[in-house]
């Protein structure tokens, strides 16, 4: 099932021990494995066909065979699934020993009970053509229906009075008590999916160079523009956000040439920022400017601090008694966060702190709890009586409410990344009582344009803000000191996020 912009936290690509500084750190699978794994809870995790405790122990399918009246079927597999409050959903491969059928069937978790939606489902129009429809996947999720992605089977009589079946991709409704709504109109060719509902495509004119950015969405039958800009001086990044009540596009512009950054430094300068609302069919105007910036990740599309480069000159000395030495350095200073408020009425953006403007940004962590921003800042003092002078770094606590600056210690700082991961999942992830749960995607090596990863499974507590490590496996193959559930996580279909804990 695709999933929406807000899930993607439970299973963006990160790397281990940085957040939000563009770096690429590749871990190794033992730095990853914990001295202890966290403890059972009693809760239970849920994940295609498969249950297991959260600590990976104890994995059951959930389901082995379907019946109807006429067969017995056994499941050969699980395309997709996708979890609405204590139902979930499957596509099944199902097998009578002779031919393959695909079912769409629900589960119930608290009382364990299954139904068959769909199975063999057909019809025949007024022309006396048959229609089959199998389910592969689970593309959206509807108040009253589900939207799946499969095969059209098609069934006409030839002049001889032979069969003749044809064969389409084919996308259709289902309604939660297994009736069949229809197969829906798309028209999407050429465009790039951004979101559960919403494609995009750019259209270079090929005179004057502009480029449109055109989005389309299920059932439509053309695109809508967005926005055109000069594709010779600037770029533009978009990202689909569904926050506060509003549907859109973040459209963010920046410049193409820049020589004013520093030697080796990187950094790009942001033009503007715009909010393109589908709803109202209008572009709102954000943030124009001619500034560096930094997006912070977590929350993603929220935060943004923008800085200047600025060179300074400063005096150090080795020893109390020897003479100063002046050297010179950029600094990234000026700096400012900004936050983008989404609500259903409006987009809007708003100061949310100002550094002193001595202070040179050097690592942002994220945002906990829509309020602490972890940052680490760096300045440069001047050799005077018997200060030595040169770089001076500190890491701090910002609370975006009050202002107030708080120095956090070297342990603090470690868990920082920990605290604003667990944080959002609280608020936007898997839930059950006083904890969150996600996965970390952590990139380990890459050779020969292969990467392989390793993924674990946090569990972050809201009341001692802790976070244990749960379960870890190689996304290929095996290593010494993994724990998980091999059936939930390996061949069990349905995206890796998109999982529930219950205590039952």
């Amino acid at each position: 099932m695709k999933k929406s912009v807000a899930a993607t936290i439970l299973a963006s690509v990160l790397t281990f021990g940085v957040l939000g500084t563009g770096c690429q750190i590749h871990a190794s699978f033992d730095s990853l494995i914990p001295e202890e794994y966290g403890a059972w809870e009693n809760n239970y995790i849920y994940h295609g066909i498969v249950r297991s405790k959260t600590t990976g122990e104890d994995g059951e399918p959930l389901i082995s065979h379907v019946v109807t009246d006429e067969k017995t079927y056994s499941v050969a597999a699980c395309t997709d699934s996708v979890a609405i409050g204590d139902e979930l959903y499957w596509c099944l491969t199902l097998s009578d020993g002779a031919e393959m059928e695909y079912a769409l069937v629900s589960f119930d978790v608290k009382t364990k009970k299954e139904k068959t939606l769909m199975l063999n489902d057909s019809y025949q129009d007024e022309e006396g053509v048959t229609h089959f429809y199998h389910p592969y996947a689970i593309e959206r999720v509807y108040e009253d229906s589900l939207l799946l992605q499969g095969q059209h089977e098609q069934i006409t009589m030839d002049e001889y009075g032979q069969p003749q079946t044809s064969y389409f991709s084919a996308y259709f409704k289902i309604a939660y008590d297994g009736e069949f709504l229809g197969e829906i109109a798309y028209n999407t060719a050429g465009y790039s999916r951004v979101s559960d509902d919403y494609f995009v495509k750019t259209v270079t004119n090929s005179q004057t160079e502009e480029v449109t950015l055109y989005y389309i969405t299920w059932e439509m039958e053309e695109g809508l523009p967005i926005c055109t800009f000069d594709n010779a001086e600037v770029y533009v990044e978009y990202d689909f956000v569904e926050k506060g009540g509003s549907q859109g596009f973040l459209l963010k512009t920046y410049g193409l040439e820049d020589d004013t950054a520093p030697e080796n430094y990187l950094g790009e300068k942001l033009k503007k920022v715009e909010f393109f609302n589908v709803a109202k069919n209008e572009l709102v105007p954000l943030y124009e400017g001619d500034s560096y910036v930094e997006w912070v990740e977590i929350p993603e599309n929220e935060y943004f601090i923008t800085y200047e480069y600025e060179t300074i000159t400063y005096k150090q000395k080795g020893g109390l008694f020897e003479t100063p030495t002046e050297y010179t350095v950029s600094l990234k200073k000026n700096c400012t966060v900004s936050r983008i408020e989404y609500a259903a009425s409006s987009v809007t953006l708003k100061t949310a702190y100002t550094f002193d403007k001595s202070m040179g940004l050097q690592t942002v962590k994220g945002v906990a709890g829509s309020k602490d921003l972890y940052v680490a800042m760096e300045w440069y003092e001047n050799a005077a009586g018997c200060k030595k002078g040169g770089r001076q770094f500190k890491q701090y606590k910002v609370n975006l409410d009050n202002g107030k600056l708080e120095t956090l210690k070297q342990e603090e700082w470690n868990e920082s990344s920990t605290v604003c991961y667990g944080s959002y999942a609280l608020e936007n992830g898997v839930t059950c009582g006083d904890y969150a749960y996600y996965i970390e995607r952590i990139k380990l090596t890459t050779v020969n344009d292969k990467t392989t990863y390793a993924y674990r499974l946090q569990r972050y507590n809201s009341k001692n803000k802790k976070t244990d490590v749960m379960q870890l496996w190689k996304g290929s193959g095996s290593a010494e000191g993994e724990k998980y559930c091999q059936m939930m996580w390996r061949n069990n279909g349905g995206d890796m996020d998109d999982f529930i804990v219950r205590n039952y």
